[in-house]
């Protein structure tokens, strides 16, 4: 399970319950910036326990990015689940 745009790309290890973080997300597209944090919220309502983000490989990470990430962190903080 992963999603990628034009310089990045998200992929989820099942093994580890981490999604990987690869590339340069510079987009400012609603439609991108909406597909990751939809992406972020189906692994996080898949994933029982921790789920780790890993920015080893991000080169780069615009502020429109960052704010996608926050407000996934907002939502997983919540509790919430869309089961």
């Amino acid at each position: 399970m992963n999603v990628s745009g034009e310089r990045y790309t998200l992929s989820f290890d099942a093994l580890d319950q981490q999604v990987n973080f690869e590339g340069m997300i510079r987009t400012t597209e609603k439609a991108d910036l909406d597909g990751i944090r939809q992406y972020l919220i189906e692994v996080h309502d898949r994933v029982d326990g921790s789920m780790r983000l890993n920015f080893r490989k991000m080169r780069y990470l615009n502020s429109a990015a960052l704010m996608v990430i926050a407000d996934f962190l907002k939502y997983a903080r919540s509790g919430t689940s869309s089961r």
